[in-house]
């Protein structure tokens, strides 16, 4: 029984270790010719300082004149190499606001970016759980037109991308 429950013990222990946990990037193509603005409504609303530290990734002993890159980033549409790690340009603190009483925070997108806002941890890259968990309301307002996306379609409008591997909303 032992020489049968060895090699068993052995084969799970095998696949369960390769089973790899990735990171996928999840975002909004702004393939328009305006800028939009998105508001994303955290389902639980933080404290400013939260925000900055949790959310952002700032220091909590930053200087609040000083302008600091975040875990959010933008990178070209329409550029060739635009997944070349020197192409990714950070969306400065000043770009992002944050509102703490209704929670929620706004992103201006200018036209032919892709912005970067939340990663996924996952070894399934067809699996975006993140995005559902953190946001109730996703607010699109721009130039033409205006949409409230609730929690129950936000899912769907992040398809899994496999140019950036990434999960990726294209607006038009």
């Amino acid at each position: 029984m032992k020489k049968i429950a060895t090699p068993i013990f052995i084969f799970y222990f095998l696949i369960s270790i390769n089973q790899c946990r990735r990171t996928f990037h999840i975002g909004i193509l702004n393939n328009s010719k305006y800028e939009i603005t998105l508001t994303l409504k955290l389902k639980t609303p933080v404290s400013k300082s939260e925000f900055l530290t949790t959310i952002l990734e700032i220091p909590s002993d930053a200087d609040n004149h000083h302008l600091y890159s975040t875990i959010y980033f933008r990178v070209p549409a329409n550029d060739s190499n635009r997944l070349d790690s020197s192409k990714l340009e950070a969306i400065s603190s000043n770009e992002i606001s944050y509102n703490n009483t209704l929670g929620e925070i706004k992103l201006k997108l200018q036209p032919r970016f892709a912005y970067f806002f939340l990663n996924s941890h996952s070894s399934n890259e067809h699996y975006v759980h993140s995005i559902e968990n953190r946001f109730s309301e996703i607010r699109i307002d721009s130039q033409n037109t205006s949409s409230i996306l609730r929690q129950n379609v936000i899912r769907s409008l992040f398809p899994y991308n496999e140019n950036c591997e990434c999960f990726l909303w294209i607006i038009k």
